[in-house]
């Protein structure tokens, strides 16, 4: 019995993997199904740092990996939603995989995916969340950083 439940998890876990696959796009616009909007993800953690600073942007930085189910919810549910994507482009926004920068994920103190974390234009980690975030929370997470993110 307890094999065969086994079995059912790793079974949903393939198939969400294997429908999310191509759910994460490194160093290109994401797509969504609506047309006029999308989040152009960044991969190169230092140079996009580097940039953000430059024009004292905020920086938006995503942890997650391929095998994370919520990961791949993210995109499709709240990444996708056109009103987070509008909102998105006020920030530098960078895509980290931490199975493959587990370095950099140790840095941040990643414990659980999705991770973001706000940062200030000064580079300035202020705000981490954790876990799935719905479109409407996730737009209310930003504007309340956007207005005060010192």
């Amino acid at each position: 019995m307890k094999a065969l439940i086994v079995r059912k998890w790793l079974l949903l876990i393939a198939l969400l993997m294997a429908a999310g696959g191509g759910l994460i796009l490194r160093d290109r616009a994401h797509r969504p199904s609506h047309p006029t909007v999308y989040i152009l993800w960044r991969t190169g953690y230092s140079a996009a740092m580097n940039e953000a600073r430059r024009e004292h942007r905020p920086v938006l930085l995503d942890f997650g990996a391929s095998w994370c189910a919520y990961c791949h919810l993210m995109d499709a549910e709240t990444y996708s939603n056109p009103a987070v994507a509008r909102l998105m482009k006020r920030f530098t926004c960078i895509r980290v995989d931490a199975d493959q920068q587990s370095a950099l994920a140790q840095r941040y103190s990643v414990d659980a995916l999705p991770y973001i974390v706000l940062i200030n234009g000064n580079g300035e980690p202020k705000v981490r969340l954790v876990g799935y975030w719905k479109p409407d929370e996730f737009i209310k997470q930003l504007d309340e950083f956007l207005v005060s993110p010192s």
